[in-house]
């Protein structure tokens, strides 16, 4: 049985955002104020032996969160089962509750794209979540492959939303849309060969991830700002020697979706310029590809007899991958954050 405490002290710093507005001449504030609290949670759990083959995990957790004005208590179960079919076959199936003191919040409506951290108070409560999920995994018979296939749902309340009109800048509480829902459900596959001179692995997630809000998107259910369809992760490794190894790892991942206007309205004598929206995360980012290698070598390096020597490179074939969107001027752009990143390492050991 496993019985503790975790006392955590929590602070949020808000960015300042500055513009000089046209019309008035007046700075604007992102965010508010800065933000304290405090988290004090107990927990126990145990593993109890059903049978020689059926395990079961059981836990509970209770939450008390005090914020700058408000007290949040949460009781929060969890448990797993686990049934062993054969010494190459585990079957796994679990329910859990969690509570989370901080929102995340996506500004994907302005010039460039932006997360910001929003601690829980008075007018917006913890984010709860409710998740299921069940899975196999074990080894495949006669071979060095290992796999785990899970399935999940998660049902999620409280949540927040980010809406500023127009693609414009302004105190960022003034646009939270609250009491929003969330569901996000999906499939994880993971293959793998971890011993020998050669070893790979593959891990694919086909996955969904939707919002609602009474007064957004007229009610409906939109996506996710961080919603993926595909996410598809392959590594390989090889150990030439002891000192020796190369490491190749390419991701490919579906574009995020982003808010596309529909048509943009410029200036007038009467009208400021703005854009018209339809719906909300209604278009894809393009599809995020990248091809990384890596060199270790472990021994002398440069008289130095200890060391180990890491050289790398992330995004080999300098692909422009997509890091934003954002509309500006009646026009759309891209962003991205690099093209090909090298990089070098070295540790040097003093003592064995």
């Amino acid at each position: 049985m496993n019985v503790g405490t975790q006392i955590t002290s929590l602070q949020t710093t808000p960015e300042k955002y500055e513009s000089n507005s046209e019309y008035n001449q007046i700075d604007t504030t992102y965010n508010e104020e800065e933000n304290n609290a405090s988290d004090i949670s107990l927990f126990i759990e145990d593993d109890i032996k059903l049978s020689n083959q059926l395990y079961l995990r059981a836990g509970i957790r209770g939450t008390h969160l005090k914020t700058k004005d408000s007290t949040f208590y949460s009781i929060q179960p969890r448990t797993t089962l686990r049934w062993l079919l054969n010494k190459n076959t585990t079957l796994k199936t679990g329910i859990s509750l969690t509570q989370q003191p901080f929102h995340v919040l996506v500004n994907t409506y302005g010039y460039y794209q932006e997360e910001s951290w929003l601690l829980a108070n008075k007018q917006f409560s913890p984010q709860k979540a409710w998740q299921f999920s069940s899975g196999i995994s074990g080894k495949i018979k006669g071979t060095q492959i290992e796999y785990n296939i899970e399935v999940y749902y998660k049902n999620m309340q409280n949540m927040l939303f980010y809406a500023p009109p127009d693609f414009e800048m302004d105190a960022m509480t003034k646009y939270i849309k609250d009491n929003g829902k969330g569901k996000s459900y999906g499939t994880e596959f993971l293959f793998q060969k971890g011993s020998g001179q050669i070893q790979w692995s593959v891990a694919y997630t086909l996955s969904w991830s939707y919002r609602k809000f009474d007064d957004l998107n007229n009610g409906k259910w939109f996506a996710a700002s961080f919603d993926r369809r595909h996410d598809l992760n392959i590594g390989l490794h090889y150990f030439r020697n002891e000192k020796d190894t190369w490491n190749f790892n390419y991701l490919l991942q579906s574009g995020r979706a982003y808010t596309m206007p529909e048509a943009y309205v410029p200036k007038s004598d009467i009208f400021t310029s703005h854009y018209v929206l339809s719906s909300i995360n209604n278009a894809r980012t393009p599809m995020y590809r990248r091809f990384d290698v890596s060199y270790k070598h472990k021994g002398s390096f440069l008289g130095i007899p200890k060391t180990e020597l890491t050289l790398s490179i992330m995004n080999l074939f300098a692909r422009k991958n997509p890091f934003a969107i954002y509309a500006k001027g009646g026009k759309l752009y891209l962003s991205t954050l690099y093209l090909v990143l090298p990089s070098a390492k070295l540790k040097i050991y003093l003592f064995n």
